[in-house]
């Protein structure tokens, strides 16, 4: 939510930035721009500092936030009925730890690329991909799907 949000105001920030490059006659409403003896390329840096310090700002404050509040009990019995297979490479495999936090440490996991045997043993084509109840289920799962499949 934070991350989406985030989002929206540097893609903002930057189309309003491309605005001021492409449009000659777009007036600046903060005073300090507005100055005639300012150059046009101080205007510019000024501009361009500003988002970097929004964007540096928005990182930091996206690292620094608590990791969702999840219950430890609903996850374990998650991780009782389950199994994951990943890859430490795979983009969409990191979001799904990132559904859980610091409780996914909870989780069965079997690392595709350090464990290459196991997944295919299991016929694993895609990761990451759940077994439930012996069903592969594809893709990312949110931990209230996990919940239905494994009827915790």
């Amino acid at each position: 939510m934070k991350q989406d949000l985030l989002l929206k105001h540097i893609y903002n920030l930057k189309y309003i930035f491309a605005e001021l490059v492409s449009n000659k006659d777009l007036k600046i409403k903060l005073p300090i721009l507005n100055k005639s003896k300012m150059k046009k390329d101080t205007k510019i840096y000024l501009i361009l500092a500003g988002i970097i310090i929004i964007v540096v700002l928005g990182v930091y404050f996206l690292k620094t936030s608590d990791t969702p509040d999840i219950n430890e009990e609903l996850v374990k019995c998650i991780a009782s009925k389950s199994i994951v297979y990943s890859s430490e490479t795979c983009s969409a495999c990191k979001y799904q730890k990132t559904l859980f936090g610091n409780s996914y440490s909870l989780i069965n996991e079997v690392d595709c690329l350090n464990e290459g045997q196991k997944c295919q043993e299991a016929g694993i084509r895609a990761t990451p991909t759940w077994v439930i109840n012996n069903q592969q289920h594809l893709g990312v799962k949110t931990i209230e799907e996990l919940k239905e499949l494994t009827e915790c």
